[in-house]
């Protein structure tokens, strides 16, 4: 899971995103956006970019291990017996 701070200013804008999703072995990596939550037009940007989700910077440590750990268990697979 790639958990990645909207803010960076390393991240070229949208430009890690757009590499995880394009690149065949991290393209099915969970990616978690965290930003402003009054920014709606930046978190649907991300979300149409192939984000998982984007989670408010104002979260509760709490609630974003909690959202870490959900997303992870939506991306297990079961094998079959």
């Amino acid at each position: 899971m790639a958990l990645i701070d909207a803010r960076s200013p390393d991240l070229g804008t949208h430009n890690l995103l757009r590499r995880v999703r394009a690149n065949a072995s991290l393209s099915k990596l969970p990616v978690l956006i965290l930003g402003e939550p009054e920014f709606s037009k930046e978190a649907a940007e991300w979300l149409n970019l192939g984000a998982d989700d984007y989670i408010s910077r104002s979260i509760s440590p709490q609630l974003l291990l909690a959202q870490v750990h959900a997303k992870l268990r939506r991306g297990k697979t079961i094998e079959p017996s």
